[in-house]
């Protein structure tokens, strides 16, 4: 790390200063789409990936579904309806915001902590009912506390994840 001039310091705050505007004004377009009727489905501008994020977050809590489409510096995100929709408030779109642009690039929970253990205890921690692949394997004939495979005998236990900070990747 080379010490930065007070001019670059002065283009990162403003280049920061202009994602966040974009990003909030974004997050107020989920929002009005989560409560309004009529509406069923929102393209937004392109977005920066900090920016996504936030959005994707903030559907996701409303109930909404949302997927990105285009590359690089077009890459915008799409929101829609897939069903009853329930807008967060103002402020607790605040703390996601605040959250994901508080992280450290690079974080992949990106929850605001900076720190990976959040992820492991996630990654770690028992998948309830709802979930998709607990659904399937029920579906299957799986119940909690026996082996996977035809005759039960397979992995109990989910594989275990050891996260190494500053690196890519899991293992």
């Amino acid at each position: 790390n080379h010490p930065r001039s007070r001019a670059q310091l002065q283009r990162i705050d403003k280049k920061s200063n202009r994602e966040r505007l974009e990003c909030d004004r974004a997050v107020a377009a989920v929002l009005s789409l989560a409560e309004n009727r009529m509406l069923e489905e929102m393209t937004l501008r392109p977005l920066s990936r900090r920016g996504r994020q936030v959005v994707h977050k903030v559907s996701e809590e409303c109930g909404l579904d949302s997927r990105s489409t285009g590359s690089g510096s077009h890459r915008q995100p799409i929101v829609s309806k897939t069903g009853p929709a329930s807008p967060i408030s103002a402020a607790r779109a605040r703390e996601i915001t605040n959250a994901v642009f508080s992280s450290k690039p690079g974080d992949e929970d990106n929850d605001g902590g900076g720190n990976s253990s959040h992820l492991t205890r996630g990654l770690n921690s028992r998948i309830d009912d709802s979930n998709q692949g607990h659904k399937l394997l029920t579906r299957m004939g799986w119940s909690e506390g026996t082996g996977l495979g035809a005759n039960r005998e397979g992995r109990k236990e989910p594989v275990p994840v050891t996260i190494h900070p500053g690196r890519q990747g899991l293992g």
